[in-house]
């Protein structure tokens, strides 16, 4: 049976629910009271996030221009008057702490800058990190000094595209997110929806709502978390759900299925109210062996994946399943132990170092390292290597690794620079 098909069911359940709740915020009791605000009204603050890749910057005047992240998921439309001089606009990608934001959050500085004229903000989405496919899910959010969220108003989707708009007023901590969401503990990665074969996921419903305090005019309404409020959790494939109430746990089977990935849904109620919002969200299941790549924020499924020892480096590479393209790791070391190692930078000795390469075969790659013209620089991020061990007489690693990636065309000083974004999970055997 087809997964479009519980999308299609889902979207018309879901349009009336959301709605309604965007504008009829039902009286939903969070986890905790939240912080007072002014008028009674409270919201959910979250820790604050902390720098997650690379920081792009640009000088744009009072004749406008656009800004993107260093991975592309975001782009600052400023139009012309918005500025009254040139000012270093920046966007620093951080970990996000809103509590069902999507991907990373952005950090655009200088911190509290407000424009003449609203500017124009665009977050890219990947669909297979949603719990819904409804467009009355999704909402921006910016993040305060107090801490909490507010919902920012005027969010428009293109669901062709992939992209989420809004008018930006002022600089801040921003992402976009999803009213309501899945939410995963005890993952393999920190975006949810992939496990181990024979390993468990915990799983709740989310709900970010408004204060029923709030006045209902208001632009930015500060946002309240509610947990636990999923019932009648179920898969659609392979693996058993334990538990109806406040959350559920998924186990995933023993071997790797033929129908992979899954799909978890489940009902979020309303307490007091009537009606019900289905959500839903595949998970991937994952072997023994696994080589799990996220470039520019879209999941990769590697089809064949191992390392082996070349001379004096170690050669850790997989490559995306139906295309040529390979993503690889150098670890320049006599023996592979557990640790973190930096990237090298172009200059000096490759020893204790490490290099990451992304790219078509017999076609230009893009690089761990970046000659800018000026000075050899090296990715931000870099290597762990959490476990070397044999199992059954064979040598297995375990690790990770996040690298921003660089390919230049063009001499300088008109080289141009074009980035990815990589994050790889690993444990691969031996060649």
């Amino acid at each position: 049976m087809k997964l479009n098909h519980y999308f299609m069911i889902a979207a018309i359940v879901m349009t009336s629910c959301l709605a309604a709740c965007h504008e009829n915020d039902p009286t939903i009791v969070p986890d905790d009271p939240g912080l007072e605000l002014p008028g009674g009204a409270t919201g959910t603050p979250t820790e604050i996030g902390q720098p997650d890749g690379t920081i792009s910057a640009k000088t744009i005047g009072p004749e406008g221009g656009t800004i993107s992240s260093a991975d592309g998921q975001v782009k600052l439309t400023i139009p012309a008057g918005a500025l009254t001089e040139p000012t270093s606009i920046s966007v620093q990608p951080i970990t996000n702490q809103n509590p069902n934001g999507l991907g990373r959050a952005f950090r655009f500085s200088p911190e509290g800058l407000h424009f003449r004229k609203p500017a124009s903000l665009t977050f890219k989405y990947n669909e297979k990190e949603l719990s819904s496919d409804d467009l009355t899910n999704f909402g921006v959010s910016y993040q305060r000094s107090n801490k909490v969220w507010y919902d920012v108003a005027g969010v428009q989707v293109n669901k062709n595209t992939r992209e989420v708009m809004v008018p930006m007023a002022h600089f801040s901590d921003w992402t976009d997110y999803e009213l309501a969401q899945i939410e995963f503990t005890s993952i393999l990665d920190n975006n949810g929806g992939k496990v181990r074969c024979g390993e468990s996921l915990e799983l709740a419903a989310g709900l970010m709502t408004y204060d029923k305090n709030y006045p209902k005019d208001s632009l930015e309404k500060p946002l309240k978390q509610a947990k636990n409020l999923g019932v009648n959790w179920a898969v659609i494939g392979a693996g058993k759900i334990a538990g109806k109430y406040n959350g559920a746990t998924y186990t995933a089977p023993a071997v790797l299925p033929a129908a992979n990935p899954v799909l978890i849904t489940c009902d979020l109620v309303f307490p007091g109210k009537k009606g019900k919002v289905i959500l839903m969200h595949e998970v991937l299941i994952v072997g023994e062996s696994y080589f799990v790549a996220t470039v520019d924020g879209a999941d990769i499924e590697s089809e064949h994946f191992a390392y082996i020892k070349i001379a004096d480096y170690y050669l850790i590479s997989g490559n995306y399943k139906g295309d040529n393209e390979v993503v690889s790791l150098f670890i320049y070391a006599p023996e592979l132990r557990a640790g973190s190692y930096s990237y090298w930078n172009d200059k000096g000795s490759k020893s204790g170092k490490a290099e990451v390469l992304v790219g078509h075969i017999g076609q230009p790659v893009y690089t761990s390292h970046l000659w800018d013209c000026q000075d050899n620089r090296a990715s931000p991020g870099s290597v762990t290597i959490t476990s070397v061990e044999k199992i059954d007489k064979k040598t297995f690693i375990s690790g990770s690794y996040t690298a921003t990636v660089y390919k230049t065309e063009g001499l300088c000083p008109n080289q141009t620079v074009s980035t990815k974004e990589v994050k790889v999970e690993f444990k691969l055997p031996e060649l």
